[in-house]
Formats: structure tokens, sequence, C-alpha cells
């Protein structure tokens, strides 16, 4: 199992909360930190898989869904500062209220439309393939014999 996008968002959105009550200028400071922390220091002691999941290790573990802590959560802290700097000013996203709107909307299902996203694209792209002239179904009953097959231990 790898540190992933769920758990960065997770992770991030924790670490984001104590910088609700200060000014716009620490959210920003604390994104720029987390966005240049790995290149400023990485180092081998983060090597282990233990520790890959912080974003300072000198490599990246083979998996399709690892995001560490840094410098991903740059991204939540910069949107903390954004959010705070706007308020600030009045600016809200409509007619001054923060709490109105698309995009606020958008931040309190964020995770709803994250799990929703995945197979309306896998179902899109596969239909699309599908679509295309000249396509064909995957044989699927090959797969399922080499299934049966391993699945009794005859590995070949």
């Amino acid at each position: 199992m790898f540190f992933g996008i769920l758990h960065c968002i997770a992770l991030a959105s924790l670490l984001a909360a104590p910088l609700l009550p200060l000014p716009w200028s620490a959210a920003l400071l604390a994104a720029l930190v987390a966005a240049l922390a790995p290149m400023l220091f990485a180092s081998p002691a983060f090597d282990t898989p233990w520790l890959n999941w912080i974003g300072l290790s000198t490599f990246e573990p083979l998996t399709n869904d690892y995001r560490p802590i840094v410098p991903w959560s740059a991204a939540v802290f910069a949107g903390v500062a954004a959010a705070k700097f706007w308020a600030a000013r009045g600016w809200g996203a409509i007619g001054g209220n923060l709490e109105a709107g698309p995009l606020p909307w958008l931040g309190r299902h964020s995770l709803a439309l994250y799990l929703i996203h995945q197979p309306l694209l896998f179902g899109l792209f596969r239909r699309a393939r599908f679509r295309r002239r000249g396509a064909e179904r995957p044989e699927f009953g090959r797969l399922r014999r080499r299934l049966r097959r391993a699945m009794r231990g005859e590995w070949g």
C-alpha cells in the first residue's frame, strides 16, 4: 500500500486546519515551504518505504497513485492563502459571499466528485474505444480460462 492521493488530501486538509486562524501570508509561506521542501531537503534517509509518504526521498516508488505530502500539500496551503486573501478584501465567490456559488460547492463535495469521476471516465474511454471503426471487444473467454488455470495453480 502506498500513500496515495486520498491519503494526501486527508492529511493536507488536517495540516491546513491550523493555518485557518492565521493571516493569509502564513498560509502562503507554508505553501512555499511545502513546494520547495523536496528540492531543498531530499535525503537518502527518507528512502525507506516507511518514510516515502513524506516526499523527501531521493526517488519515487513505482506506483500510479503515489502523492507524497510535500510538495502536493502546497496546493491546499495555497488555496487557504488565496481564500483568506480574497476574504480579507471582500472578494467573495458571488457578491462578496464566500459561501455561495459553484466553487464552495465543489470544495464541499470534492471527495464524492473524485470518487465518481474515475468510473465515469473509465466507462467513457471504454465506450469510445469500442465505438471506433474496426474495434473489437476483448475476448473474455480466454481471460476467464487463464484465471481459472491460475486459481488451480496451473501457471502457464
